[in-house]
């Protein structure tokens, strides 16, 4: 009898520390802002690992010691035996009008202060062996992989007109459009967006969740908060930032897949999860092939494909996912991007048929013996359209007509279904008519 009274006080010990916890979590923001003296910055922790992204560009592995000194907002995700914290800290940038490369990859650097500056103008002098036909597919691609990097700079279009001096070096006068022409309104957006992501970090995202819940939290949080932009004609409901980050968090909060992608890709690298940005073309609904922007995003150590607009296009229209952590072969089919340049999608663990994450009106079923259990829990949840995934194909051969008639039978009659197979799942959709 005391040993059962010893253990129900060890279990209520411990309810209490879990529910300590969970309030605390609830209560402090995970992202926290360290002191800096805008020159430099030593990053020091003592968890297990850390992951540090410039201006939500790719977060990348970091090591304590590391001395930070290239301007830029910075966050460092830091994963301790308590879970993960975000520590942010900014060094400062200098406005330059003109700029000296002496290597190509110092364009780079110049690109950025420009962009991120809002500088109409600047001069660029070439100090390394180049040409005057080479100099202009230089700027190109180089603005192209500055943008592409940081998902925050927005440019509209830009011109250059490029001059040699008498012992042979090479300028470049480049002048930036943005999508608007005044500045203040630019910095003040950029104010905006930087601190929604914030917020939108701190109320969804907690220290003990992983990488896969995480993702999940933010992505919904997104497609909840954001509106696609139908058209591209201003006069209906499209702006000039709808092809930027800002766009989602000004004005009616609508945006084009760049501003979804963009988005989505500095929201995941604020808190540690590896996003990149990719740039391709998919297949639109006439058949034709339009220009399109997605991403990359690693989750426990593996690659998946994310289309976050693609994805809330069809949560909005037919209230299912898809297109959220899907392989190479699933995205050929409507979507084309060079795939030298990116990391492989081939793993099945955390595509999202397979994910153990929970998301509303989706059942998932690992084996036969919780079907029965699946089936009630779809019947309970009529309130929408809905998936029932079976999981583990190969493994239980599920008779996916049998189950459907199971469906047909706890469902009212405005419903009707229809099957697919996906990554060793079968996906028993079922939709009300209207």
């Amino acid at each position: 009898m005391g040993k059962k009274q010893y253990v129900k006080g060890v279990l209520l010990s411990l309810l209490v520390s879990l529910w300590l916890c969970t309030g605390l979590y609830a209560q402090t923001n995970l992202m926290t802002s360290v002191p800096c003296d805008g020159k430099s910055y030593t990053i020091q922790f003592s968890g297990d690992k850390a992951l540090l992204s410039r201006d939500g560009s790719l977060a990348v592995p970091v090591v304590s010691g590391t001395k930070i000194t290239k301007p830029g907002t910075y966050y460092l995700s830091v994963y301790e035996a308590t879970g993960l914290r975000v520590e942010t800290f900014k060094i400062k940038s200098q406005t330059k009008s003109n700029w000296t490369i002496t290597k190509e990859s110092d364009l780079n650097e110049a690109i950025k202060s420009c962009l991120e500056n809002y500088q109409k103008s600047v001069t660029i002098n070439f100090k390394y062996q180049t040409s005057m036909d080479q100099v202009e597919a230089i700027l190109s691609k180089h603005i192209q992989k500055v943008t592409d990097t940081y998902p925050m700079l927005m440019i509209q279009n830009y011109y250059g007109k490029l001059s040699q001096d008498s012992k042979g070096n090479l300028s470049a006068q480049v002048n930036f459009k943005y999508p608007l022409q005044v500045t203040n309104t630019l910095k003040k957006y950029d104010t905006q967006a930087l601190s929604g992501m914030a917020n939108m970090v701190n109320t969804l995202v907690k220290p003990y969740m992983k990488d896969y819940e995480i993702e999940q939290a933010l992505l919904m949080g997104l497609m909840n908060q954001v509106t696609y932009s139908l058209h591209e004609d201003a006069s209906i409901n499209a702006t000039s930032m709808t092809h930027t980050l800002q766009g989602a968090f000004i004005g009616e909060k609508r945006i084009v897949c760049d501003g979804y992608a963009k988005t989505f890709m500095h929201l995941m690298n604020m808190v540690g999860v590896p996003t990149q940005l990719i740039t391709g073309t998919s297949t639109d609904s006439l058949g034709e092939s339009v220009g399109h922007a997605w991403n990359l995003i690693k989750i426990q150590g593996a690659y998946y494909h994310v289309d976050s607009t693609w994805a809330d296009q069809h949560f909005e229209t037919l209230g299912l996912y898809d297109y959220i952590n899907e392989q190479d072969t699933y995205m050929a089919q409507d979507h084309v991007w060079d795939k030298s340049q990116y990391p492989k999608a081939v793993t099945l663990t955390y595509t999202f048929p397979n994910s153990p994450v929970s998301v509303s009106q989706v059942t998932k079923v690992a084996s036969p013996n919780e079907l029965e259990a699946g089936i009630e829990k779809v019947k309970s949840q009529q309130k929408g359209n809905g998936t029932l995934i079976l999981q583990k194909q190969s493994q239980w051969h599920w008779d996916e007509e049998e189950v459907a008639e199971q469906l047909y039978e706890v469902l009212d009659e405005s419903y009707s279904c229809y099957s697919e197979e996906k990554y060793d799942c079968v996906m028993i959709y079922y939709l009300k008519e209207e």
